[in-house]
Formats: C-alpha cells, sequence, structure tokens
C-alpha cells in the first residue's frame, strides 16, 4: 500500500516516489483507491529507479494505491 498526502500549501501537483523493497524483474499493478477500474502496471524496475508518478491537484487530499505483483505472460508460458 501506498499513502500520499498533499499538504495544503503545496506547489506540487506531481511528484515520483522510489519505492524499495520491489523486485527489478517483476510488474506491479497499482490500484487507485478512489478508481478501482483504472489500474496500471509499471515494472518493478522503473520503480526502483524512477518511482511511482503520483498527481493530486487538490490540497489537503490523499491518494491511496494498493499494489501487487503480477505475472506476465512470459513468466506464464
Amino acid at each position: 500500500m501506498v499513502q500520499v498526502f498533499k499538504r495544503e500549501r503545496s506547489p506540487y501537483h506531481q511528484a515520483s516516489f522510489c519505492l524499495h523493497g520491489l523486485l527489478p524483474h517483476l510488474q506491479y499493478e497499482f490500484t487507485d483507491a478512489d478508481q478501482p477500474d483504472a489500474s496500471f502496471v509499471i515494472s518493478g524496475e522503473d520503480l526502483l529507479t524512477h518511482g511511482l508518478p503520483v498527481t493530486i491537484a487538490q490540497p489537503r487530499t490523499a491518494k491511496l494505491y494498493f499494489y501487487r505483483a503480477v505475472c506476465t505472460a512470459q513468466e506464464k508460458a
């Protein structure tokens, strides 16, 4: 789970958060708690090097993401 808060006076609308403890060769599916139908997949390598991009437009708002490792078609074969 990843939870991100935007403070009232924060001038930033977007930030990237490097996650640790992930495996670079796996893919990870993220689901926004507020938009469960809009999940997305990012490679572990991208998350470790570039981070999870999060956009929060409104001040005093939070985002909550649930994530899990997923099998790719190549791993299932």
